[in-house]
C-alpha cells in the first residue's frame, strides 16, 4: 500500500524531479523604521561656506630680548664651515632661573638632525606666557636701572682739560675762599749725594710745623711749633695775642701765659717780632700762597691719587717767581749758593670745581766747596672751613 504524499512535496520521485528548499527570513529584533506615518525632514543647510573655526590659543610664546643664538667654533676643532660640518654629541639643556609664568632653558649642542661634524651651537630659549612675558621685561628694566646705580654701565668720557689751565682755574678758586685751614710742614734734611723727593722727606730731620686758621679777612689763628719750641697767637682786626709753648731757653717774654701786643715795635725777641709780623699781614689765601703759582710753566699731569679720600689730578709744573724767592732767602741768609735742582707737585680736586688740595716742594742746594747737598722740603695741605668762629682768648 502506498503512502500520499504530504502537502508541498512532489507526488513523484523520478530522474526529473528536483527538490525545492524555501529559506525563511527570521523577523528583525529592530524596527527600521520609526513608527508612525511617513513624513519630510528639515532640509540639511548649505555647505558651500565652512563654518569659521576660532584660532587657537597662544600657549607658547618667546621672549625676543633673551634668545641670544650663536654658532662657534671650539679650540681644537674645525675652522670652516661645511656641509658636512656637524656634530654628534646630542644637546645638553641646563635650567635656568624663571619666574612664575616663563620656563626657559639654556640648551647646549647641536639641534634636531644633526649627525656628526665639529660645528657646535650655543642656543638659550625662554618660553614666556602672556604675564611671564610682561614679567620679563620687567625684570630688564630693573637690571639695567640697577647697572646705572652700580655704575656699571659705560659712562661718557669727559674731554680732557689742559694741566695749566686746571692749575690756574684751582689757585683761583683756592685764593676765592673766605675760610681755610692750611697744615704746612718743612724739613730740612741733608744728603752726600742727590736723593728724591720721597728719600728726602724719609729722613725727617729738622721738620717745622705751622698751622694757620682764618675766616677773611682779618681774623686769624696761627701756631709755630719745631725742634727748638712753638708759638700760638690769635688776630682779630687790629688786636693780637700771643703765647710761646715749649721752649728751652725761655726770655723776657716767655712763660707769661697771653701776651697783648702793643705794637710790633715793642716785642723784643726778634724770632717772635718776624712771626707776628708774618701774621699781622695775613688777610686770606692769597698772603699764603702768593701769585708764583698763576706763572707756572710746563704744567703736566702726571697721575691720579687720593687725599683724604678726594680723588685728585697730580700735577707737576715749574715756578721761576718761587725759584728766584728761593735764592733770595739764601742770600738773606748769607749763603751764597744757587739751586742745583727743585721739583714742585700739585694735587687738584678731580670732581666739581677744581681746588688746590696739596702742594709739595723741595730745593736742593750745595755751597761752594761743600760735598753735602742741603734741602728744603714743604708740604702744604688746603681745607676749605668756612664755618670756623675765630675769637680773641
Amino acid at each position: 500500500m502506498r503512502n500520499e504524499p504530504s502537502t508541498g512535496s512532489a507526488t513523484d520521485i523520478s530522474a526529473r524531479a528536483s527538490i525545492t528548499i524555501i529559506m525563511m527570513t527570521p523577523p528583525s529584533a529592530k524596527d527600521r523604521m520609526t513608527a508612525g506615518p511617513a513624513s519630510f525632514t528639515v532640509a540639511a543647510l548649505p555647505r558651500n561656506i565652512p563654518t569659521p573655526i576660532t584660532p587657537p590659543m597662544d600657549i607658547i610664546d618667546r621672549c625676543r630680548e633673551v634668545r641670544p643664538r650663536r654658532s662657534l667654533f671650539w679650540p681644537g676643532e674645525a675652522n670652516e664651515f661645511t656641509p658636512d660640518a656637524r656634530i654628534s654629541a646630542p644637546s645638553v639643556e641646563y635650567p635656568i632661573m624663571a619666574h612664575p609664568g616663563c620656563a626657559g632653558s639654556l640648551c647646549l649642542g647641536p639641534g634636531a638632525g644633526v649627525e656628526s661634524g665639529e660645528l657646535r651651537e650655543w642656543r638659550i630659549e625662554r618660553r614666556c606666557g602672556p604675564v611671564g612675558r610682561t614679567v620679563c621685561r620687567l625684570a630688564v628694566v630693573l637690571l639695567l636701572s640697577s647697572a646705572v646705580l652700580a655704575g656699571c654701565l659705560p659712562k661718557p668720557r669727559e674731554e680732557a682739560r689742559d694741566p695749566g689751565d686746571l692749575l690756574r682755574a684751582a689757585v683761583d678758586n683756592t685764593f676765592a675762599l673766605k675760610g681755610a685751614r692750611v697744615v704746612e710742614e718743612t724739613s730740612f734734611p741733608s744728603s752726600d749725594r742727590l736723593l728724591s723727593a720721597r728719600e728726602a722727606r724719609a729722613l725727617g730731620t729738622g721738620i717745622w710745623t705751622r698751622v694757620v686758621e682764618f675766616v677773611a679777612p682779618d681774623r686769624v689763628h696761627y701756631t709755630s711749633s719745631s725742634e727748638d719750641g712753638g708759638i700760638e697767637a690769635y688776630r682779630v682786626g687790629s688786636s693780637m695775642v700771643y703765647r710761646l709753648t715749649d721752649l728751652e731757653e725761655p726770655g723776657d717774654d716767655r712763660g707769661s701765659g697771653w701776651v697783648r701786643v702793643d705794637g710790633l715795635a715793642k716785642v723784643r725777641d726778634e724770632a717772635v717780632r718776624s712771626e707776628l709780623e708774618w701774621l699781622s699781614g695775613v688777610t686770606g689765601m692769597e698772603s699764603i700762597l702768593d701769585d708764583g703759582l698763576r706763572e707756572a710753566e710746563n704744567v703736566r699731569k702726571v697721575g691720579d691719587e687720593d687725599v683724604e679720600r678726594v680723588r685728585c689730578a697730580v700735577l707737576t709744573f715749574e715756578s721761576p717767581t718761587w725759584l728766584k724767592r728761593f735764592e733770595a732767602n739764601l742770600l738773606e741768609a748769607g749763603i751764597e749758593a744757587k739751586a742745583v735742582e727743585y721739583e714742585v707737585r700739585a694735587w687738584v680736586t678731580s670732581k666739581g670745581e677744581p681746588l688746590l688740595c696739596k702742594i709739595e716742594d723741595m730745593w736742593v742746594y750745595r755751597e761752594p766747596g761743600s760735598d753735602t747737598y742741603e734741602y728744603a722740603i714743604s708740604t702744604r695741605r688746603f681745607e676749605p672751613a668756612s664755618d670756623l668762629r675765630i675769637e680773641l682768648p
